[in-house]
């Protein structure tokens, strides 16, 4: 994707975060333990993840990492099982990333993250993929509505496709590869490379 085709990724992980929150905040308490195309996390590990995901796009936006695994079931908050807490809890901290993402030249250098520097640019794209994805897995298991935007699934799929995907497929972090008809969907095709079944 060429820099003028790049939209403002900030606005779209502002976009991706509002869309994860609306999610959130749709999901019963009692639906807590009900399994996700996610397959090793239940809907309360992915909550978990996602609100770990957006403390380590805090901290690492701000140049304080948090001492959190990526990619793993894990936020500071993993002790706490009321579901409305955490989708506040997940707005506040979207919101901390949102404002240091904002910050002058914050993803124009080099941002330090759990599995080494990388562009800024590319770890906030990588915010919003992960976002959109798991919102994806959530509002699946919970029984709503599963449409991503268009642009963030577009984005996702240009600058994740092929080579970001199928590196955390042979680290075991993305199940296999699920083949859909070629006149699919953009989403259909990002969900079905992310291992899941659209």
């Amino acid at each position: 994707m060429s820099q003028q085709q790049m939209p403002n990724l900030v606005e779209l992980y502002e976009g991706t975060t509002e869309h994860v929150h609306h999610i959130l905040s749709g999901i019963k308490q009692d639906q807590a333990k009900s399994p996700t195309p996610c397959s090793e996390w239940d809907v309360s590990a992915l909550i978990d993840h996602l609100v770990g995901g957006a403390e380590i796009a805090a901290g690492c936006l701000s140049g304080n990492p948090p001492n959190i695994p990526f990619g793993a079931s894990a936020s500071s908050y993993s002790g706490e099982s009321d579901l409305t807490k955490l989708a506040k809890i997940y707005k506040e901290l979207a919101s901390k990333a949102l404002s240091a993402a904002k910050s002058p030249g914050a993803l124009e250098g080099k941002v330090v993250t759990p599995i080494g520097e990388m562009p800024g640019g590319m770890f906030l794209g990588g915010c919003c993929m992960d976002n959109i994805i798991h919102c994806w897995d959530l509002a699946k298991a919970t029984g709503q509505d599963t449409k991503l935007d268009p642009q963030a699934v577009e984005v996702s799929y240009q600058m994740f496709v092929p080579d970001a995907l199928d590196q955390g497929r042979t680290s075991g972090f993305i199940g296999p590869l699920v083949s859909v008809p070629e006149d699919a969907t953009m989403q259909d095709k990002l969900i079905a490379y992310s291992g899941r079944h659209p």
